[in-house]
């Protein structure tokens, strides 16, 4: 929902990115291979998992999400929405 009508690609709304990202205006440049995107986001996850102190996470998610950029866009509110979940 976050993507609705943002994306050039309907179908991309909630999938991992599988296009080479870039940040406007930034030197950093996330990762471009869909499979080692796929498995840090999966590590991701289960970090955040593990993570026992109930506010941690919501650090940990805004923190680490937009530098992994998994998503074609929408990262940093995907980020944010988790950190607020």
């Amino acid at each position: 929902m976050l993507a609705n009508n943002l994306l050039p690609d309907p179908q991309a709304q909630g999938r991992l990115r599988s296009i080479p990202g870039g940040i406007s205006r930034s030197a950093y440049t996330p990762l471009g291979i869909p499979q080692l995107i796929e498995e840090l986001f999966d590590i991701l996850l289960e970090k955040v998992r593990q993570i026992e102190n109930p506010f941690e996470p919501s650090f940990f998610m805004m923190v680490h999400l937009p530098y992994l950029e998994p998503f074609d866009d929408v990262n940093k509110r995907v980020s944010r929405l988790a950190a607020n979940h």
